[in-house]
């Protein structure tokens, strides 16, 4: 299953300045070329800011400017001007060739997003995030940050104005624009595909490269970053791998935890499958699948000639029909609102077939998260393992880093011994042993007891998980840049 590349629609990308430098001299003739082929695709054109064409009709802006000492022109559009070159460059409207690419070099590019606040999000809040990210940003002794009220707004900027990235937010009436300028061999990175018209690269390129420079220089764990930390989730998982979308709090509880687990490894399972075929079923968009049920008992390592578990899966794959990931997803990109509309069984001789179709949306998805191998259904060693299992993937799949495992949950399943306790604390160990080892996860915990006094720790013990009611772990951010 291929991936979607990463657009400008997608993301809520905006080009926001655009400049083309000439390493020939423009002579007067090639600059009457220019500014005729501009006009008449609706740019006014300046020349060192001299009006040279105008009309009724021309509502964008093109600047022009020849350097005195070298003679060398540059074509800068900026704001408006630069998004609608862009849009009439992806339309096909403008031609490259007729503005001598053969000596021109794209020598700065810039790009926005714009993020709206929430009515809840205090000035107070937003001087904070800017002061963490200036700090972040200056514990390297060369890097340069500041913040300051406009009167307008309160503004971050990030490096030099002269260097080859320059960073910019600014604060807005009802919303917060990240600004990222980039220049010389940076921008030079995008000129090939941009100059070849090959518009999905460039954009893909593009929003990689923005949303990395960001990752990389803001405080990403903040209400106003989590565009960000959405989008850095949005990464090409593996087909066969187990995956899942955020979820919502206690969506589940100890009655029904097993359906929870199973629907996750089928999602992961037609994940791994070929395209179905595709049909429409009142308007919305579905995957028919056919497959060996006893191909699904082997993902999930459990024995396909065992009569209760192939009956249990039977079971489960008939109730999928009923299935509303809504009731346990927090996104809201499920508008269907059946998941699986049809399924049917076929047996010949002792063999299972079932076929199914499965929602669009569902099967598609650029899902956020991707859950380590250790999650595999797994019956031998302990009746609480799927459990507490369940209760991690819940903890992980929340929006912040920061997550919340609640350890006095898993540890009240069992009033019985000491020795079925400690068995309960070392498979909490186990499980986010691997996870670290994995690089799902920092090594680093806060563990908080049941007073609020905390510690930090880079490995757990069952005497540290016992005192313990909540442990707090960190996501590592895996992204894919250029």
């Amino acid at each position: 299953m291929t991936q979607n590349k990463f657009t400008f629609e997608s993301e809520n990308l905006v080009v926001d300045y655009l400049s083309l430098s000439f390493t020939d001299t423009l002579d007067s003739k090639k600059t009457d070329k220019i500014a005729d082929y501009l006009s008449d695709k609706g740019f006014e054109v300046l020349w060192n800011n001299q009006l040279v064409k105008s009309s009724f009709k021309n509502k964008f802006e093109a600047s022009v400017w020849t350097s005195k000492k070298t003679s060398k022109s540059t074509i800068r559009f900026a704001g408006k001007n630069a998004n609608h070159l862009y849009k009439l460059l992806n339309k096909k409207i403008i031609n490259w060739d007729e503005m001598y690419t053969n000596s021109m070099s794209l020598s700065r590019l810039d790009f926005h997003y714009l993020r709206i606040l929430n009515t809840n999000e205090t000035k107070e809040s937003l001087k904070s995030f800017m002061e963490n990210s200036k700090q972040k940003v200056t514990a390297h002794k060369s890097r340069k940050a500041e913040w300051y009220d406009s009167g307008a707004g309160l503004i971050l900027k990030i490096g030099h104005r002269g260097s080859s990235h320059f960073f910019r937010v600014y604060q807005k009436i009802n919303s917060l624009e990240f600004e990222l300028e980039i220049k010389r061999k940076a921008a030079n990175l995008f000129q090939d595909s941009l100059f070849s018209n090959n518009f999905k690269e460039f954009e893909d390129r593009a929003v990689r490269y923005f949303y990395n420079k960001y990752f990389n220089i803001l405080v990403i764990d903040t209400c106003f970053t989590d565009w960000l930390l959405i989008s850095l989730r949005k990464t090409s998982k593996p087909r066969v791998s187990m995956v899942s979308n955020y979820l919502k709090s206690n969506s589940f509880g100890e009655d029904n935890y097993q359906q929870l687990l199973l629907f996750l490894k089928f999602l992961s399972f037609i994940r791994g499958l070929y395209d179905g075929l595709k049909s429409t079923i009142d308007y919305q968009i579905y995957y028919v699948f056919e497959f060996p049920v006893a191909d699904f008992l082997n993902f999930l390592n459990l024995d396909p000639t065992n009569y209760y578990q192939r009956k249990k899966i039977l079971m489960f794959l008939k109730e999928l029909k009923a299935y509303k990931p809504l009731e346990i997803f927090s996104d809201s990109c499920y508008s269907s609102s059946i998941m699986f509309p049809t399924f049917r069984v076929n047996k010949t001789g002792r063999a299972y077939t079932v076929t199914i179709s499965v929602a669009e949306e569902l099967y598609k998805t650029k899902y956020p998260f991707l859950l380590p191998d250790l999650f595999r259904l797994d019956q031998r060693k302990s009746k609480y393992k799927s459990y507490i299992q369940a209760k991690l993937i819940e903890s992980m799949c929340q929006y912040n880093l920061e997550k919340i495992f609640d350890v006095q949950d898993c540890i009240s399943l069992s009033s019985i011994s000491n020795q079925k306790l400690t068995t309960i604390k070392n498979l909490i160990i186990e499980l986010f042993q691997n996870m670290v080892e994995q690089g799902f996860i920092e090594n680093k915990f806060k563990l908080v007891r049941k007073d609020g006094s905390f510690k930090f720790v880079s490995t757990l013990n069952t005497l540290g998980i016992t005192k313990t009611e909540y442990i707090y772990f960190y996501e590592t951010i895996h992204f894919d840049t250029l």
